[in-house]
């Protein structure tokens, strides 16, 4: 086996686990989307409906990523740093959760980049 087929292996193997872990992601988001969580009594900023739907165009652009690695990974990447900067200035801290993005949207992202510079 060369080294060619060995580094395609490893794409192909990091390409399917940033596709495995995209899947929480997703289904997450396609919740939210059918089944809104509403609660009336809580108000609701404009920043806030922004940052979801930044959050929202992540989610897709990781979806982009199963077919296209490189422009679903930067776009979802792009967009979380977006999110965090949109949420920072208008809601004065930064987002308590940022962990759970970092592994949720961030990790299949990178791993969709490590997966595209391998086959390169």
């Amino acid at each position: 086996m060369s080294s060619d087929e060995k580094r395609l292996g490893k794409a192909k193997i990091i390409h399917w686990i940033g596709r495995l872990l995209s899947v929480p992601a997703i289904l997450f988001a396609g919740a939210h989307i059918i089944s809104p969580d509403t609660n009336p009594e809580v108000e609701v900023y404009w920043y806030e409906w922004l940052a979801v739907g930044i959050l929202f165009a992540s989610v897709f652009a990781l979806i982009f990523g199963w077919w296209k690695e490189r422009i679903g990974g930067w776009t979802s990447l792009g967009l979380l740093v977006v999110f965090w900067i949109v949420y920072g200035i208008y809601a004065r801290e930064f987002f308590p959760a940022w962990y759970i993005l970092v592994a949720g949207i961030g990790l299949p992202a990178a791993l969709f980049l490590t997966s595209d510079n391998l086959r390169r």
